[in-house]
């Protein structure tokens, strides 16, 4: 049986003898991004780590021919295009990208990091007057941006030279462009400078100590990859940055030159040089236990049935205009029972009622005074959906990260497409690990293991029983099937029973469990007798088991916690531990 076939980009460059640049390190980026590589070389060229011995152009009917046959037999889903060489390739190179129904990423490649010149002037005159008009990112760096603009070499040189650089090259070609900063001035941090139709992103990045060899077709090859998965230019662009970031900390010497960019064979690898965007500032940090099931409710009544059932984390969430926000926090912090109610958008009103944090959404983010928010000590939650949401969440570093919809939902409307626990993976990996990671959207106790074990600390959930059945947590009465839906453990619990251990507490917090009346089976039940269950029942749920301790499969155990029992025992687990709702 075939395996899903991975999305297909093309790389259109001369080929690198030393493998530090060229197609060598596209198809490189490519593949550690998942996606399908296929190279057109425009020119061989003799290089070493120090420098270009020599140059010889791939033949313009070759390089027809050679896009030909890919287009007849594995299309593109996304082109990148670096070196050119001279003018007959370029002209080839433009007849294909301007017939192209998919994105097309241009790195202008005029200059090797030695200082040879790999583009010739009517190449330069086909790039600009053809290519980059067709394309849908141009990713010049410092000193190509001058030459596209006709600038004397030194030009630019500050962050306020590259925007006005970027801003004037989007005009005049009605591309996208990404301006990559290494070249300018700055000894701390590499400011990038990226300007769509809509919006100037300035994306910072820690300044690494590597004088790398490669960078420029690293990111651009990344773009193009990002774009080829589904990503939208400013995801890309920001998720291309993350990436080449951890390519200059990788970088290999195997000469006396500059080392070769290396992309890590799995990404994320150096989650740290994730990029910022926006001012930096710093939220509190969330008291005790983080959020583990984490509620959202339409009213106060609905927060007070809920901090009643022993959840520990609450949002008001109230988008009724004609409601009296601030009523219903106050009534809601009433009811709180020492539990941490969040206020969702209403900042102002929850720094006035005295709420424990507040929950932004991207819009509200960016309108919020966030000066007068960090004064007032007040949390911070973020939600999340794309690369760039996030690059600008953690410029803030909130006191946790929301994110999603991980699968499909109809609880809310949103523009954005199930993530999946693939990106739930990459979240955890770039949020810093003070920083819990709230996932939400479609979560149910079928996938609710799949998304813990990729690193999610808490659940959030809109829809947790009915406004019109009100519900308790605590022991499971026999007569009756169960729901448990278990939030930070509060200390009525920890009363009804003392002697759980933490680690069993937490897997309690994380257990979204259903049973019908209907098909309710009679089970035995534990009885714990003030003794975790690994220390009552060793045999059955032991630690550091490489297979399920309860049915022997070796298949999907769950080991985080020390759950250590495959999914299909995961809902017997929890009806052993006897942790219900009910009615």
């Amino acid at each position: 049986m075939w395996l899903l076939a991975p999305a297909v980009v093309w790389s259109i460059a001369g080929s690198d003898s030393g493998a530090g640049a060229g197609v060598e390190a596209d198809l490189r980026t490519m593949r550690c991004l998942g996606t399908f590589g296929c190279a057109v070389v425009t020119a061989l060229t003799a290089q070493t780590s120090t420098g270009v011995r020599g140059i010889e152009p791939t033949s313009p009917a070759h390089v027809r021919l050679t896009l030909d046959a890919l287009a007849s037999d594995m299309p593109a889903a996304a082109i990148k295009v670096g070196m050119l060489c001279n003018g007959e390739v370029a002209t080839e190179v433009a007849a294909a990208i301007e017939k192209a129904a998919v994105p097309v990423v241009v790195d202008p490649v005029m200059l090797s990091s030695s200082g040879r010149r790999l583009l010739d002037a009517r190449g330069l005159e086909v790039l600009a007057q053809r290519i980059a008009p067709a394309c849908a990112v141009l990713t010049p760096n410092a000193r190509e941006a001058e030459v596209l603009l006709g600038l004397e070499a030194g030009s630019l040189l500050t962050l306020s030279d590259a925007v006005d650089a970027a801003r004037s090259l989007r005009n005049i070609f009605g591309c996208d462009l990404f301006l990559k900063g290494g070249h300018l001035g700055m000894s701390t941090e590499v400011v990038d400078v990226f300007v769509d139709d809509s919006k100037t992103m300035i994306l910072r990045g820690p300044r690494s100590r590597n004088e790398a060899h490669g960078t420029g077709c690293v990111l651009s090859s990344a773009m193009a990859a990002f774009l080829a998965k589904g990503e939208t230019r400013a995801d890309a662009a920001v998720a291309a940055k993350a990436l080449c970031a951890e390519a200059i900390a990788g970088a290999v010497a195997v000469g006396p030159g500059p080392p070769a960019a290396l992309t890590p064979p799995t990404w994320p690898a150096r989650p740290h040089l994730f990029p910022l965007v926006g001012d930096p500032r710093r939220f509190p940090r969330i008291d005790g236990s983080p959020p583990r099931l984490y509620a959202l409710a339409n009213s106060a009544a609905r927060a007070a049935q809920l901090f009643e059932a022993g959840v520990g984390d609450v949002q008001l969430r109230i988008k009724d205009p004609a409601v009296d926000i601030a009523a219903e926090v106050r009534t809601s912090l009433a009811s709180a029972r020492g539990g941490r109610l969040w206020v969702n958008d209403h900042w102002l009103v929850a720094v006035q009622c005295g709420a424990y944090g507040v929950h932004l959404g991207q819009e509200d983010l960016a309108d919020a005074d966030l000066d007068a928010l960090e004064r007032s000590g007040l949390r911070l939650g973020v939600s999340t959906h794309s690369y760039e949401e996030l690059a600008r969440a953690l410029a803030v570093r909130p006191s946790y990260v929301a994110f999603g919809p991980v699968f499909g939902t109809a609880s809310k409307k949103i523009r954005f497409s199930p993530r999946g626990t693939a990106m739930v993976r990459a979240w955890r990996a770039f949020v810093p690990r003070d920083t819990p990671l709230v996932t939400i959207g479609g979560i149910s106790l079928e996938n609710a293991p799949a998304v813990l074990d990729a690193g999610a600390d808490s659940i959030a959930v809109i829809s947790v029983g009915s406004a019109d059945r009100p519900c308790r947590l605590g022991p499971r009465p026999p007569s009756l099937g169960c729901i448990t839906l278990a939030a930070v453990l509060d200390p009525r619990l920890d009363r009804s029973l003392p002697g759980v251990t933490l680690a069993l507490r937490i897997i309690l917090t994380l257990i979204v469990l259903i049973v019908s009346r209907q098909t309710r089976k009679k089970r035995h039940r534990h009885t714990m007798g003030g003794k975790s269950l690994q220390n009552s029942h060793p045999k059955k749920y032991g630690k550091g088991s490489r297979r399920c301790r309860v049915c022997g499969n070796q298949q999907g155990i769950i080991r985080k916690y020390n759950i250590n029992c495959c999914r299909q025992c995961f809902r017997q687990y929890a009806s052993d531990i006897g942790f219900v709702k009910y009615n």
